[in-house]
C-alpha cells in the first residue's frame, strides 16, 4: 500500500490540474472548474486554493480538497476527490479535516453535492449539516435553487449542506463560563 501525504502547500486551481493531468496522464485530463459544465454556474468558479495529497514517494496526485470565500466570511467548498485506488483510507477527511482547521475555521460554509456515497454523505455531514433551502442566508437560497435545478435536469440527486456562523454558540459559551 503506497504511503500518502498531505501536502502544506495551499495550491491553485491551474498548480492543482498540472499535478494531476502530468502525474496521471493515464486519467481523463482535469480543467478548470469555471470551464466544467457538470457544475451548475453557483458552484462552476475559480477556488480560492486546494489542499493536495500525494504519494509520499513519487509526488503523485492522489486527491485534492478545495475552497471559495463567497463574500465576508462565507465559504463554498469546491469539490474534493481522491483516486478510487486510494479511497477508504481516510484520505478526503484528512484534507477536509485540514481545510475546515486551517482555511475554514468557525466560518459559515455551503456544501452542494451530488456523490450519491453514503460513506462521503456521512464524512460530509460531519462537518456541515444537511439542511434546506429555508435554513439557508437569504442571498445564497435562490443560486442554490438553481443549482439543484441544474443537477436535477442532468439525472444527479445534489443534496445541501450548511453551517452557520457560530458566533451565537462562541457567545452562550462564553455565558455559561461567568455564572
Amino acid at each position: 500500500m503506497k504511503e500518502v501525504e498531505i501536502l502544506d502547500k495551499v495550491f491553485s486551481e491551474q498548480e492543482m490540474i498540472n499535478l494531476y493531468n502530468t502525474t496521471r496522464p493515464d486519467r481523463t485530463p482535469r480543467k478548470p472548474r469555471g470551464s466544467n459544465t457538470f457544475f451548475p454556474p453557483f458552484t462552476r468558479v475559480t477556488p480560492d486554493g486546494y489542499f493536495v495529497a500525494v504519494e509520499k514517494d513519487t509526488g503523485k496526485y492522489v486527491g485534492h480538497a478545495g475552497w471559495k470565500k463567497l463574500d465576508g466570511n462565507t465559504f463554498l467548498t469546491t469539490g474534493s476527490l481522491t483516486l478510487p485506488e486510494f479511497r477508504k483510507r481516510g484520505i478526503n477527511r484528512k484534507l477536509y479535516d485540514k481545510r475546515a482547521r486551517e482555511i475554514i475555521g468557525g466560518s459559515p460554509t455551503i456544501t452542494i453535492t451530488s456523490s450519491d456515497s453514503a460513506g462521503f454523505l456521512n464524512m460530509v455531514e460531519s462537518y456541515t449539516p444537511r439542511v434546506t433551502i429555508d435554513a439557508l442566508p437569504e442571498k445564497f437560497q435562490q443560486p442554490i435553487i438553481q443549482a439543484l435545478e441544474y443537477y436535477a435536469k442532468a439525472g444527479k440527486n445534489a443534496r445541501v449542506y450548511y453551517r452557520g456562523d457560530n458566533a451565537m454558540q462562541k457567545a452562550w459559551s462564553i455565558l455559561k463560563t461567568l455564572r
